[in-house]
């Protein structure tokens, strides 16, 4: 269902993905990696991005068929892509994406700025400390059921 998203115009959930794609000059994907989301943009949905589009990507490694990225990067479909890649040493990658001239690649790691990463860890695990001691709902709690 499409929700009005003020200057964004709308945002819109998986189901109506292929339909969207066609109509956006920019798709950010901001997901988490479940089953359900697992290869959400593959050869298909490439395929229904509007000539020229771009995509920026923060989602987990798998959510994102990177060959076919790369290829619709190199086929002109896309004109831009940025990628939130995973150590390449841990997940494999494919190799082009160190050739593609219009693929930007961020290491996953770059969201932990490192100035403030040891504060941030120290505090979310005391808000999970206190909630728990209370016995509260873990903030940051993981849900089984949803996947992350």
């Amino acid at each position: 269902m499409s929700q009005p998203d003020g200057i964004l115009g709308t945002h819109n959930g998986v189901d109506e993905l292929r339909r969207v794609l066609p109509q956006a000059d920019f798709v950010v994907v901001a997901v988490p990696l479940t089953s359900r989301n697992r290869n959400l943009f593959g050869p298909a949905e490439f395929a229904c991005f509007k000539p020229g589009a771009g995509l920026v990507s923060i989602a987990r490694h798998d959510v994102i068929d990177a060959a076919a990225m790369i290829d619709a990067l190199q086929s002109g479909r896309l004109s831009g892509a940025v990628y939130d890649l995973e150590n390449p040493d841990q997940v494999p990658c494919d190799p082009r994406m160190f050739t593609t001239r219009n693929l930007l690649i961020l290491p996953h790691c770059l969201t932990n700025d490192p100035a403030t990463f040891r504060e941030n860890v120290i505090e979310v695990f005391f808000r999970n400390a206190a909630a728990d001691l209370t016995g509260q709902a873990l903030p940051t709690q993981v849900d089984p059921g949803r996947e992350y």
